[in-house]
């Protein structure tokens, strides 16, 4: 997977292109389509960031995996709350 790393492409155009996507989701529902919801965005912006192409990143986050581990985690699993740990 590293050996995919674009440092060539511009990060800021595909973020800006998410962001904007982000701002249209309310009417466009276009996020869940490619399972970037709250605790899968991150890992959008993070892949992007590092030079990983969109298509690679939606590649992995919309793998049968990582679908149901989308559907089996909820809230922040950083802070030990009980109520929002992994099923």
């Amino acid at each position: 997977m590293l050996n995919a790393v674009n440092n060539d492409v511009d990060s800021a155009v595909n973020l800006s292109a998410l962001l904007s996507l982000a701002t249209d989701n309310a009417k466009e529902l276009a996020l869940a389509k490619l399972n970037a919801g709250t605790g899968t965005l991150g890992m959008y912006i993070y892949g992007l960031s590092i030079g990983v192409s969109f298509d690679n990143i939606f590649s992995i986050l919309t793998s049968p995996v990582a679908l149901e581990i989308s559907k089996l985690i909820r809230g922040n699993l950083f802070t030990g709350d009980p109520t929002m740990m992994v099923d």
